[in-house]
């Protein structure tokens, strides 16, 4: 490994270069001198000359840069400086998240003095960013990898660079293997660009802010290993001396003590998801409208991924005079972004990890304790401008036994999205595939059971017609098949809708209350086949109104408006998909049954029946769950008593709709729990399901 060290201090990049910004409309005078001594305060500047040598040097290049050290933004803009690196093609810059795709390539197009979506752009799901002039693109590693399925030697390419590698996400190690088999064909001359031009090698640099980089630099055939040191400030560490039983209302009661006792500076509070910040977000703006005069005013910001973009937008914002700004976290926040002003962190000790079992085929959302390496990175995050504190919400004793780094996401995740991808690809050969980390044997076999199952390969295991439209749509193998069995169905429109809703955040805005997640409102959509009916009723009344009266409905009914707006444009994007593919866009008018039906054929994994003590046991696997207190079907346990004395015929279509429910998500607390739940009926499973159910099974 290589240690760069300061060099002397150079612009970079030729005189036409510098002509074409300035004719561009490049910020001059004040602006452009602010912007120019941020950029020259960065640790990596002082690394410049060094780090562009090393790039020129080698075809592939692993640098390790501490978060705040300024990789992220500054050495697209260098590589782009160097015309002998690009040959006039695009860089591509990845990153894990779409929040930070978006947010630093705002930032890039702020620093080139360029409007945004012209030299610099971005692309993540179900939004696009960018033109033809466009020569720096973040994008989110899947996307590139959707890119790489309809152009397999990335020809728009000139340098691809891997952000963030050390998170090991699944899209990530699947596009680091990618791009390695399109490293090789460019190298050996394979291909064309556009205009029939031989294509020039593919350049890669692999950038991480942890030092775990053995292994990236082993399957790049030996690739050299920069390190970039960052600017960090003593960060004091304290602990809890016992076990906090409720780490949310220890939260609350640290942001509190530090706001009274601590000197100015913001506060980062990592959280495991969105109920919980939204919880905590409630629980401290009630307790700051009542404190005192003499004290700072919380400035309480959120950020999670669902939120919409402009909302993400905010914890860059200024703090007012006045206040301190307390930003409640998920990991997003370890080292994919850098909030200025950050002096104290809140460290809950916990993440939310989607783990997949192989053999049932089930996704489970799992609360589990953090890596060492992330303690570190929450930690680092108060010392990047000033010395700072972190207060973990544990005990020291604990430390000693967390894993040394995150588990790789290929290892613990559903891999059908991947193996589906490297079909359409034309790798046949799934087993073989370079995975930086091999995952087991046995998942890769699951996932090409379900694609097959799920009627995307034929009996030879090639990928046919249905699992070629599949691989197009920017959805998972099962809600994509969802979108082909709803065309069959005839209720394509009502089916999209439903896939926006479950791909948006929670539209209802639940409070807590001892039976349950309430919704007062919620009763007047409510329809009694289940949750994603319900969705359909809300966004089809949501899509009726008018822009102005939109907000007053969503007030009405406790609907989170921004989730509703993010939702219609998912859906504006899928119909677009839906068209291009030649699916039929029809409408089932009032027969819902057949959207149900179209979802099982899709989600046919994410079934249960239900059992004598009022929990559903899942078919395939034999898992044991209770319905989620958000799903409208929840019951109390007081509701559920009082079924008993309701009229016959009521009676019988309770039980009829609560014998067997369709899932879309599992997510383990203190029990396991079912979200977006529906009934559906049984002999369905063997009609729409038949390589997995057969009549005699679901009987």
């Amino acid at each position: 490994m290589e240690t760069l060290r300061e060099g002397r201090e150079r612009g970079g990049g030729d005189a036409s270069t510098s002509d074409a910004r300035k004719a561009n409309g490049a910020p001059t005078g004040a602006k452009r001198e602010e912007i120019d001594r941020v950029r020259k305060s960065l640790p990596i500047y002082r690394a410049k000359d060094r780090l562009m040598e090393e790039i020129r040097k080698s075809e592939t290049v692993i640098i390790i840069g501490e978060t705040g050290s300024g990789k992220t933004t500054q050495i697209p803009q260098y590589v782009y400086e160097d015309m002998t690196l690009t040959n006039g093609l695009m860089i591509g810059v990845t990153q894990p998240r779409r929040v930070a795709a978006v947010s630093v390539s705002r930032r890039v197009a702020d620093e080139t003095g360029t409007a945004h979506g012209t030299l610099v752009g971005y692309a993540i799901r179900f939004e696009d960013v960018s033109s033809e002039e466009t020569r720096i693109k973040f994008l989110t590693d899947g996307m590139l990898l959707r890119e790489a399925v309809g152009d397999p030697l990335l020809s728009k390419y000139g340098v691809i660079m891997i952000d963030e590698a050390h998170e090991r996400t699944l899209q990530t190690d699947f596009l680091l293997g990618t791009i390695k088999g399109v490293q090789r064909r460019r190298r050996e001359s394979l291909g064309e660009d556009q205009y029939g031009r031989a294509l020039p090698p593919l350049r890669v640099i692999v950038m991480s802010a942890t030092l775990e980089a053995s292994s990236f630099s082993k399957f790049f055939d030996g690739a050299p290993v920069i390190y970039s040191r960052g600017r960090t400030f003593p960060v004091e560490m304290f602990y809890t001396e016992e076990p906090e039983e409720d780490y949310l209302d220890a939260a609350m009661w640290t942001v509190l003590q530090v706001n009274e006792e601590e000197a100015a500076g913001d506060v980062l509070v990592f959280l495991t998801g969105q109920e919980e910040i939204e919880s905590l977000g409630r629980m401290l703006r009630e307790k700051a409208s009542e404190l005192p005069s003499n004290v700072l005013k919380l400035n309480v910001v959120l950020l999670f991924a669902a939120l919409p973009p402009e909302e993400q937008m905010k914890v860059f914002e200024p703090t007012p005079l006045g206040t301190r700004k307390v930003v409640l976290a998920t990991n997003i926040a370890e080292t994919s972004l850098t909030i200025n002003g950050i002096r104290y962190v809140v460290d809950s000790g916990l993440s939310k990890l989607r783990t997949h079992h192989p053999r049932s085929g089930v996704d489970e959302l799992l609360v589990t304790p953090i890596a060492q390496s992330q303690a570190q990175q929450r930690a680092g995050r108060a010392g990047r401008e000033a010395p700072g504190k972190c207060f973990r919400l544990y005990t020291e004793e604990i430390m000693p036994s967390l894993e040394k780094y995150v588990k790789p996401e290929l290892l613990r995740t559903n891999l059908s999205g991947v193996v589906l991808q490297l079909k359409a690809m034309q790798v046949d050969d799934i087993l073989s595939f370079p995975f930086i980390d091999p995952p087991p044997k046995e998942a890769l076999l699951r996932s090409l059971e379900l694609l097959y199952s799920l009627d995307a390969l034929d009996d030879d295991g090639k990928l046919n017609d249905v699992g070629k439209k599949m691989a197009r749509f920017p959805l998972e193998p099962m809600a994509a098949r969802c979108v082909i069995a709803a065309e069959i169905e005839g209720c394509a429109i009502e089916t999209l809708a439903v896939l926006s809703m479950l791909s948006t955040d929670s539209v209802f805005q639940f409070s807590r209350e001892a039976d349950g997640q309430k919704n007062v409102a919620r009763h007047k959509l409510k329809r009694k086949e289940g949750d994603h009916l319900t969705l359909l009723r809300v966004f089809n009344e949501f899509s009726a109104c008018s822009p102005k009266r939109s907000r007053d409905w969503c007030r009405e009914h406790q609907i989170n408006h921004q989730a509703m707006t993010k939702a219609v444009k998912i859906n504006e994007q899928l119909t677009r998909a839906a068209m291009s593919q030649g699916i039929n866009l029809t409408s089932c008018e009032d027969d819902f049954t057949l959207v149900l039906r179209s979802l099982v054929s899709g989600f046919f994994m994410n079934t249960a029946s239900k059992e004598m003590d009022g929990s559903f046991k899942v078919f395939t696997t034999g898992q044991k769950l209770t319905i989620h207190p958000s799903s409208v079907m929840f019951q109390s346990p007081s509701e559920t008593v009082s079924n008993y004395f309701l009229t016959i015929n009521y009676f019988t279509l309770t039980i009829f709709l609560a014998a067997q429910i369709l899932f879309n998500e599992l997510v383990r607390t203190n029990k396991m729990y079912a979200r977006d739940v529906s009934s559906i009926k049984k002999s369905w499973l063997s009609e729409l399901a038949s390589k997995t159910f057969s009549r005699r099974s679901t009987n």
